[in-house]
């Protein structure tokens, strides 16, 4: 991440301003002030025009990652909502698979008992075909039988073998039955087991894209921050530089500079506007962010405050009682 104000021109800009203002103090004794004030003015009105060039490209360079943020938050928030939408559409089918699933399995069971009573029904007719085999082999020809009267044996083995063959038969009906439920519960245990994937996936995969929202979120929350700092930067730089454009004209003019207790006023509120809002963001935790805390500017900060205790101890007398232009 880049710098909100340029190092190189601030530091030379705070410089000349500190270097200003040491000149400012001598020039009742100094022949050679109104020169060095004069360069002083326009190399400090250049290196923090420079400076504030930079926080106004910081700006722009927030405002269209902010815009790219936006964008993309909206983008993702929509794709959320689409996977939640197609989520609940899974979830609606695996709840149907689960059920038909559940029925068939319920099925299978129900055309399992139904094989087993076909089987011990077919074992029962099998039984008395073969006991009727055997009345018929050991030589009854004929039976009393109640009711109905005297049946051949071999009628009775006949009827008998058709009873078979109708139980056989069903048995048959009910082993295909369970086939078909068999295949049925596989077929419905596997889309369960695939839609239960899918689930899975889509929920990792909304979690990835809430995660990314809630990134968003906090890089939007960082450049709004950083972005305030800017400002607070660049409306300190603009002031100085007002002021400096202002210095200027009026070191063109001054007689004696040292009589102006406008420039006193105005140089005292920008180095204060310097103090206060530039400088605190030097503190612990900011070096990657400013890049500003460095031995080289605190060694201003220290001729900063020098200067500015000086100029408050200088006697305002004989001074003009103009309202300064400097806001």
């Amino acid at each position: 991440m880049s710098s909100l104000i340029d190092r190189h021109h601030f530091q030379s800009g705070m410089g000349e301003l500190v270097n200003f203002a040491q000149s400012l103090l001598e020039s009742p004794t100094d022949h050679h002030a109104r020169e060095k004030v004069q360069r002083h003015t326009e190399r400090a009105s250049q290196e923090m025009q420079a400076a504030l060039g930079v926080a106004n490209g910081e700006l722009r360079n927030i405002d269209n990652q902010s815009v790219k943020l936006v964008a993309e938050k909206k983008k993702k928030e929509g794709e959320k909502n689409a996977k939640n939408q197609h989520l609940s559409c899974l979830r609606n089918q695996l709840a149907s698979y689960r059920s038909s699933e559940s029925s068939s399995r319920n099925m299978l069971e129900a055309a399992q008992r139904h094989l087993e009573e076909m089987n011990r029904q077919v074992a029962a007719k099998r039984r008395e075909v073969e006991q009727n085999e055997i009345i018929r082999n050991v030589g009854i020809g004929l039976m009393f039988i109640p009711i109905v009267g005297i049946i051949a044996g071999s009628v009775m083995v006949g009827c008998g073998q058709v009873a078979l063959d109708a139980a056989e038969k069903a048995k048959r009906e009910a082993e295909e039955a369970v086939q078909r439920h068999r295949e049925e519960v596989s077929r419905y245990a596997a889309e369960t087991s695939r839609l239960s994937s899918l689930i899975w996936n889509a929920e990792m995969d909304i979690t990835n894209t809430q995660y990314r929202i809630i990134l968003i979120t906090s890089e939007q929350h960082s450049l709004a921050s950083r972005q305030a700092e800017i400002i607070r930067v660049q409306d300190t730089l603009r002031k100085c530089v007002n002021f400096l454009s202002l210095l200027a004209g009026k070191v063109s003019v001054a007689d004696d500079l040292s009589r102006d207790i406008l420039i006193y006023e105005d140089l005292e509120h920008v180095l204060e506007d310097i103090l206060q809002h530039v400088f605190p963001l030097m503190g612990q935790g900011n070096e990657g962010v400013m890049a500003l805390s460095s031995a080289e500017i605190r060694g201003l900060i220290g001729k900063l405050k020098s200067a500015q205790e000086s100029l408050r101890a200088l006697p305002y007398t004989e001074a003009s009682n103009a309202i300064s232009d400097f806001a």
